[in-house]
Parts: C-alpha cells; sequence; structure tokens
C-alpha cells in the first residue's frame, strides 16, 4: 500500500531530525564528559595543594605523632584518599589514607620536590600532588620535607550522568518541535495547495 505524502513528508522531516540531531547530541555529550573531567583534575590538584599546605603550616607546632588526627581528618573530603608526610631526607613519616589508595603513595621523594602526577588506584584515577614542607620560625623560612596528597579524580567523584540527560531531554525535547511546526508548516503549504491542485484536476 502506497503511503500518502503526510505521513511520507513526516517520516522524511523524522529521518532528517535524527540525522541533524543524534550526532550533535553525541558530541555534546562527548564534550560535556571531557569539560567535566579537565574540571576534576584542576579541583584535585588546587585541593591537594591546599591540604598540603593545611599540613605543612601545621607541622611547624606538632610533632609526627600529633599529625596523625590532622592526617585521618583530611580523608574522604571531596575526593582526598591518602595523605603522606616526608622529613627532610624524603623518608616517609607519618600517612593516613584508604587502603586501596596508599600504595599511590611513594615510599620516599627527593628532598624539596614539587610535582603532580596521574596515578592509579584500584577503585580508579587520581591525582598525586607533591608539595614542599616549609614553616615559619622565629620569622626564617625552614624547609621540613613535603606532604604528598592523593586525590580521585574517577567520575565517580562527580556524576556527569545528570547533565548529559538533561543534555538529552533539551535535544529530544527541541527536536520533537521542530518535528511538529516544520510538519504543520509543510502541510499547509505544500500539502494542502498539492490536494487541492488534484481534486482540481480530478473535475
Amino acid at each position: 500500500m502506497r503511503l500518502g505524502i503526510r505521513l511520507q513528508l513526516l517520516l522524511a522531516l523524522g529521518s532528517l531530525l535524527v540525522l541533524a540531531f543524534v550526532p550533535l547530541f553525541v558530541a555534546v555529550a562527548s564534550l560535556t564528559r571531557a569539560s567535566m573531567s579537565s574540571a576534576r583534575e584542576a579541583s584535585a590538584r588546587a585541593l591537594g595543594r591546599a591540604i598540603a599546605g593545611h599540613i605543612t603550616a601545621a607541622r611547624g607546632e606538632r610533632s609526627v605523632e600529633e599529625l596523625r588526627p590532622l592526617l585521618e581528618a583530611q580523608i574522604g573530603q571531596e575526593g582526598v584518599s591518602a595523605v603522606g608526610v616526608y622529613d627532610g631526607a624524603g623518608k616517609r613519616v607519618a600517612q593516613a589514607g584508604t587502603a586501596v589508595a596508599l600504595p599511590a603513595l611513594p615510599a620516599t621523594v627527593a628532598p624539596g620536590a614539587e610535582w603532580l602526577s596521574p596515578v592509579l588506584t584500584e577503585k580508579g584515577g587520581a591525582v598525586l600532588v607533591v608539595v614542599p614542607g616549609a614553616h615559619t620560625l622565629h620569622g626564617e623560612q625552614v624547609e621540613e620535607g613535603v606532604v604528598a596528597v592523593v586525590v580521585r579524580t574517577d567520575p565517580s567523584t562527580t556524576s556527569v550522568a545528570p547533565l548529559v540527560r538533561l543534555v538529552a531531554l533539551y535535544t529530544g525535547t527541541v527536536a520533537v518541535a521542530l518535528l511538529f511546526f516544520a510538519y504543520f508548516s509543510m502541510t499547509r503549504l505544500v500539502v494542502e495547495p498539492l490536494d487541492q491542485l488534484s481534486r482540481a484536476a480530478e473535475r
């Protein structure tokens, strides 16, 4: 059975909108995931530096044993998984963290080292932030080892799914609205005149 001109028009418009909006949604969703991943990494670096600075300031007033409660208090905050404190020779003297993240802390570091590097834990990706430790004593800067912080950057720390669903909902709504608008416009401007011509020719 031959399809009517209105149904043919509807199918053609629907196919055109699918070809237009599906690649657009895929591109926007991929860009959203990439942007969120970059934002997670930047946030992890900033958080690692802030925690390292906080612990470094406390080292000037507390012993290693007194630092342990402070280290444990940092775990779990915004994805912080492990914290390590190193002495002037680069040897780890204190640590706190989850069992899966502690292996990401290096056993030793170069004195005065400062660097950032991606690491992998059993629960996914993370960033290792190493910051030199220094505190003020009698108005002078005293170097005292380094502080290392492991901050998770895997997708579970920041869910992208709600944002992608919102983009899908917006794309679908716009596509359906355009489909109805185009269908009724084409029906009025094209199909109805053709029907009138067809009826006039049959007379």
